[in-house]
């Protein structure tokens, strides 16, 4: 069994919404992420620390290493985007503070409450051409991974 491990490095945070940039592995730049505000939360943090400075739906997860598996969203499942995949998603777990953190497509941060939402970031505070990107990330890099039984981690910085 081996690993799969994504990067994402947050680069431009602004009031309402953070900008990072994905990598898988060790290769180069994949897609831009679109997430709530970055709040300086880390995983080294106790769960009080996080749950004190945490606005609900608005609060980026903290940085760190989590696996990421592959779940049925009972909430997205119905999605066009989700049909191909059985209405399951990369769900990021372990991180204190948060549950039903799913990588999946949205453009603003109306789409996310503390999801990862996949694109190419072309205007303040949205990502462009979503749902291609995480088809690709799915068809390319998550699925066959799944399929294969590795291990599947993100590493946010």
């Amino acid at each position: 069994m081996s690993e799969l491990n994504i990067y994402t490095k947050r680069e431009i945070k602004r009031d309402g919404y953070t900008i990072s940039k994905l990598r898988m592995d060790e290769s180069g730049y994949f897609c831009d992420i679109l997430e709530p505000t970055d709040r300086g939360l880390t995983q080294d943090m106790s769960e009080a620390e996080i749950k004190a400075k945490k606005v609900k739906g608005k609060t980026a997860i903290p940085t760190g290493r989590y696996e990421v598996i592959w779940a049925y969203s009972p909430r997205l499942h119905a999605k066009s985007y989700a049909k191909p995949y059985g209405g399951k998603f990369p769900c990021i777990i372990g991180i204190k503070g948060f549950s039903g953190v799913l990588i999946h497509p949205g453009a603003t941060k109306a789409d996310t409450e503390a999801c990862l939402l996949p694109g190419m970031h072309t205007s303040p505070g949205r990502v462009m051409d979503s749902q291609k990107a995480y088809k690709d990330f799915m068809d390319f890099y998550f699925v066959p991974a799944m399929k294969r039984g590795d291990k599947c981690f993100i590493n946010i910085e």
